[in-house]
């Protein structure tokens, strides 16, 4: 027998242990994991699929594959009753434990919402600068058909509210808290989130990119800049150490050898608990366990002490104190380094080492690199735990390349903080998994100030976070962005992955590297451009950004892309101005599935939107949140099945179009406001065309599409065309 801890409220379990593998059915209900009523009557039990770390299982000491055969209120070999519920009902808390419970994790309130709860304030700011932004008088945000859907709004409010407590973990962004209870709210938190990346981006405020919690004021460079320089990467070594103080040694090096276990359980089957070896899946679980232990907070620290030396005034005191330094009458030397270096200095964690304008190339032994010109190449370099906290380069001019082919690398902060500063130049950066800004319990950040550059990579890469912070800011350029799957603005559990190109005309692409996980020949998936992704049923997803501020841009990519929510994620796409193309397939251009919030935003220009299969263009499956937004230009739409505003399943999503004259081609009934009911669910689903313009509707298939037209469906599905 075992004492289980009171959220179980001290109920007694029985636990025998299984080795053997499964898949998640369909019947699984979750309590701080999901279990599923085993056996027959005469042997039934209840068999452990999937634990939360920190959640009431985990808090029990259960693990995945045991088996509960009985607790203190049901005997389930002799139990008439359904065992599963006796033991749901039995372990649930009461109101006020859960609001407790909640208010320790986001403050998520129950499904009554206080129209002014504390979540809502930040918002009377940021919607007045994110109408602002992008051109839009307050009151435009008017809307024919708010008064008509009140009843219909709070049934699927409390639902989605419901569904996000039920699923709540330690890893709730606020976002997703916030707009599942004010989902008509996910548009403005979308352009708000966007401003205050671009704002710290064209600011060159780096640590204000990874901070969302207020503004810290950095020390400014002194009289000595290379010493003050050298002080902090020591002080911010030792903060990053303090981030693990308290997992073990053991657990530290499991954490940091495991980031292509999970990309490869990941990439093979998505679902972790899909693993179908019973020891990898373990494994990865306990890594999502350590999670609970690492104080990220301490890596900010560690940002902060660097904050300086990446901002222009720092950079400007580093370039003239180097620049400065005379020719060393010797030539120096430093393991992993060739070409002329001017100085090699001896830090606690590692040798720093400043290179000479000629070309040179760097190693991964060096911890950090100021390079004053040259075509550079950067080799192999990442951190790697706390025996290597750090990895800094500031290069200050050069056409230079950075390729990591063994491994993660170039700007990979795995268990520690990796920052690459180019300001100059048309640079090359590659990595097959795990970097270009990626943060694995860690920070990995890429900062490009100008050129014409190219980020190539396969998985992982290109702005993710998984339980850490993974970014590219790009200033300027024509840029090219080419990956295969997770990628260029993915947040995984307890991590955000941003993408923010201030200027030119850019190409993303997420292309071909994995089959559908539908299994639709000639249909690739990929997870990429803005797609906060959880692990299903195991651990909430994240904050996944791509922010594209000018330029005629192109976005190409399969399944779950271009502003997409999956599981407990928040995706969001937001292109501010240009000419732009998105062509995708399936989950797609501001979707989301299974308690998610996904988002497409467009500023300005004339665009294009293809979408090849079903639920993309605000798409909303399974208690989730959608929107696609597109303000100026001549549009046109081009989808298939669930689009252009459609929900099911106790979802809410909003399509609109403020101008224009727009073409939508669209095949089947289930689009533009429609509310699709197969087990009879309440929904919102919003199609609103406000342009005034003459508007061509194209529909293959029964539709009551046309312009000037104001059409409800029940429960509820509105088409406006005004």
């Amino acid at each position: 027998m075992k004492v289980i801890n009171q959220q179980l409220q001290a109920l007694l379990l029985c636990l025998a242990v299984s080795s053997a593998a499964w898949a998640l059915p369909a019947n699984a209900i979750p309590l701080g994991g999901w279990l599923e009523a085993q056996g027959s009557n005469a042997t039934r039990c209840i068999r452990v699929l999937t634990v939360i770390p920190g959640e009431a299982l985990d808090q029990a000491g259960v693990r995945p594959g045991d088996a509960i055969l009985a607790c203190n209120v049901c005997d389930f070999a002799t139990s008439t009753d359904d065992v599963l519920r006796v033991l749901y009902n039995a372990c649930l808390p009461g109101p006020t434990a859960v609001t407790a419970r909640l208010a320790v994790v986001r403050a998520l309130p129950g499904a009554a919402v206080p129209t002014n709860a504390p979540e809502r304030v930040w918002l009377t700011v940021a919607l007045p600068r994110a109408l602002q932004c992008i051109g839009m008088a307050p009151d435009r945000m008017a809307r024919a058909w708010e008064l008509s859907i009140t009843t219909a709004l709070a049934v699927v409010t409390q639902r989605l509210v419901a569904a996000t407590q039920r699923a709540q973990d330690a890893w709730h962004t606020r976002i997703l808290d916030h707009v599942m209870q004010w989902p008509g709210d996910l548009s403005a938190c979308a352009h708000s989130e966007a401003i205050r990346l671009e704002q710290a981006a064209r600011a060159h405020q780096p640590l204000e990119c990874v901070r969302r919690d207020g503004h810290l004021h950095c020390a400014t460079p002194t009289k000595n800049p290379l010493t003050d320089f050298v002080a902090d990467v020591d002080a911010a070594g030792a903060a990053v150490v303090r981030a693990f103080a308290a997992l073990s040694t053991t657990q530290v090096a499991a954490l940091c050898a495991s980031p292509d276990d999970i990309a490869t359980a990941m990439d093979t089957w998505f679902y972790l608990q899909d693993d179908t070896n019973a020891l990898r899946y373990l494994a990865n679980w306990r890594v999502l366990q350590s999670a609970l232990k690492f104080n990220g907070s301490q890596q900010i620290v560690a940002l902060e002490r660097l904050d300086r030396w990446l901002r222009p005034e720092g950079l400007a005191a580093l370039t003239n104190a180097v620049q400065q330094l005379a020719r060393p009458t010797v030539a120096l030397t430093s393991a992993g380094c060739s070409g002329t270096l001017l100085a090699v200095i001896t830090s606690r964690w590692g040798t720093i080492v400043i290179g000479g304008p000629e070309r040179n190339t760097y190693g991964p032994d060096p911890l950090a690199i100021i390079d004053v010109g040259g075509h550079d190449s950067y080799l192999e370099r990442c951190t790697a735990g706390p025996a290597r906290p750090l990895s800094l380069v500031l290069d200050l001019a050069g056409d230079d390349e950075y390729v990591a082919m063994r491994g993660p690398g170039v700007a990979a902060g795995i268990a520690g903080v990796d920052v690459i500063v180019d300001c100059a130049g048309n640079d090359y950066y590659s990595c097959p998994r795990w970097g270009l800004g990626a943060g694995f319990f860690g920070i990995g950040m890429l900062w490009d100030m100008a050129g014409n550059d190219s980020y190539i990579g396969e998985r992982f890469v290109q702005g993710v976070g998984l339980f850490g912070s993974g970014m590219i800011i790009d200033e300027a350029g024509d840029d090219v962005y080419h990956a295969q799957r997770f990628a260029q603005g993915i947040g995984l559990p307890g991590g955000q992955g941003c993408i923010a190109d201030l200027a030119g005309n850019d190409y993303y692409a997420a292309t071909p590297g994995a089959p559908s996980v539908y299994g639709m020949a000639g249909v690739y998936n990929s997870f990429a451009q803005g797609a906060g992704v959880g692990f299903r049923l195991i651990a909430s997803g994240g904050l996944g950004l791509l922010l594209d501020c000018a330029g005629d841009d192109r976005y190409t990519a399969g399944e779950f892309a271009q502003g997409v929510g999956y599981y407990l994620g928040t995706g969001m796409l937001v292109d501010r101005r240009g000419n732009d193309c998105y062509r995708a397939t399936r989950y797609c251009q501001g979707a989301a599935a299974h308690d998610a919030v996904g988002a497409l935003l467009d500023g300005a220009g004339d665009d294009l939107y293809l979408g090849r299969v079903t639920a993309c263009q605000s798409a909303a499956w399974d208690t989730s949140v959608t929107c696609l937004q597109d303000v100026t230009g001549n549009d046109a739409y081009h989808s298939v099945g669930l689009a252009l505003g459609a929900a099911c399943i106790g979802s809410y999503a909003q399509f609109e179009d403020f101008a224009g004259t727009d073409d939508y081609v669209f095949v089947g009934a289930e689009a533009a406001g429609s509310s699709w009911q197969p087990s009879g669910e309440t929904n919102v689903a919003i199609f609103s065309d406000y342009g005034g313009c003459p508007d061509r509707y194209a529909p293959q298939g029964a539709s009551t599409a046309a312009n000037n037209t104001n059409v409800q469906s029940r429960c509820i599905g509105v088409f406006e065309d005004r």
